[in-house]
């Protein structure tokens, strides 16, 4: 049966094959942007940071330090969702590093125009704080933040395939983003410790990653359907959702505090109450979306493996790369075994095996719909990744 198909993945490879002008325009305005976006947001923050950090240098390292703490775990967790096919490390930084830098410099600027904005025409400072919150931040910080996983789907699209990359993408560059901006937290508050239990421990960092990887599913979906309207709405609804949650939390705040008579409730029943609420449910959702998208995964990986030549895909390679536990814990065996080139190599080619089915898949949808150039390429990679298989 694989025999079959190699012809056909052949004949798509060997098409002719057309002048990508509309590719090299995208990378080329997406390479403008990610310099242009990208120095505005360094001078921004590095400018805020170097402020807070001579202003108050022993507490802006203790604020980096439990920022940074609260971040790496949840970190971890998501690059461990995505554990049948990780994205290049250098891309996940990217992400991160979009969020931290250039997602938060630009929002800091666009933040502090809608404030001078606001003062114009409200006299209460308070009341300018809260239409800055509610108005300005979900604005700004959505969309700088998923400026970074837009600029991803189209300069790096082999490494972005689904769903569960998008959510992956959207919560580091969202993670990034509440790194930041928990240290300038942390580093202006009257007390670090309770800052940090508010912000670090119940709602602010999660809630960041929670609403990037609601554009992230969103944009993934907008990958996965590849052809119609459809998919353009559910863009545009993934964004205007995460803007929705970040707007509803910001503004939300004084109807959970109304009547507390203490500190200790307010830290301790409120705002646990508010992030129970508002942020829980996202969350859920997110890792719900984010498991039905792993399935998924598995089930393509599986389909499109087990119809490829036993020359290429061994019995012994289907037997253990599904499920993820079964390939990593023979992996981590191999590795604390001192086999450290089994190690390698078996790592190496789990990797090209299911790099192989994506690509195959790829290359079936797009033919369907009729997209032979894209097909092409995809083409081209499954032969490629047969030859190293082999």
């Amino acid at each position: 049966m694989g025999e079959q198909k190699a012809p056909s993945t052949m004949a798509i490879a060997m098409g002719k094959k057309k002048p990508e002008t509309g590719r090299q325009v995208a990378l080329g305005c997406g390479g403008c942007l990610t310099l242009i976006f990208g120095v505005i947001g360094l001078l921004s923050v590095s400018t805020t940071l170097w402020f807070e950090f001579t202003s108050a240098p022993l507490k802006f390292v203790i604020a980096t330090f439990l920022a940074f703490l609260i971040c790496a775990p949840y970190a971890l967790f998501y690059v461990w969702i995505d554990r049948n096919e990780q994205e290049p490390w250098p891309l996940l930084a990217a992400a991160f590093l979009w969020g931290a830098v250039a997602s938060t410099g630009l929002s800091i600027i666009g933040n502090e125009f809608s404030r001078g904005v606001f003062s114009a025409f409200v006299q209460d400072p308070m009341m300018v704080g809260q239409l800055t919150a509610s108005l300005s931040a979900p604005l700004f910080e959505e969309i700088t933040k998923g400026f970074a996983l837009v600029l991803i789907y189209v300069m790096f699209p082999k490494h972005f395939d689904n769903v569960l990359d998008g959510v992956v993408y959207g919560a580091l560059a969202g993670l990034g983003f509440a790194t930041i901006e928990n240290i300038l937290y942390y580093v202006r508050s009257d007390s670090i410790i309770v800052t940090f239990w508010m912000r670090g421990i119940v709602s602010g960092v999660g809630s960041h990653a929670a609403y990037s990887a609601i554009f992230g599913a969103g944009l993934g979906a907008f990958r996965v359907m590849r052809r119609g309207g459809l998919r353009y709405i559910i863009l545009m609804a993934s964004m205007a959702l995460a803007m929705f949650v970040h707007f509803v939390w910001n503004s939300v705040g004084r109807i959970f505090m109304a009547g507390v008579e203490s500190g200790v409730e307010a830290l301790f029943l409120r705002i646990p109450l508010q992030a129970l609420v508002v942020n829980v449910p996202f969350f859920i959702a997110m890792l719900v979306t984010a498991a039905f998208a792993l399935r998924h995964e598995s089930k393509l990986i599986k389909e499109y493996l087990s119809t490829e030549d036993r020359s290429i895909v061994k019995e012994e390679d289907l037997e253990f790369l599904l499920p993820a536990r079964r390939r990593v814990w023979r992996e981590w065996k191999l590795l604390l075994g001192g086999k450290f080139s089994d190690y390698m190599k078996v790592t190496k080619r789990n990797k090209l095996l299911i790099r192989l089915a994506f690509e195959k898949w790829h290359m079936r949808a797009e033919t369907g719909i009729g997209d032979h150039e894209t097909a092409q390429g995809h083409a081209v990679e499954v032969i490629e990744l047969r030859k190293k298989l082999a």
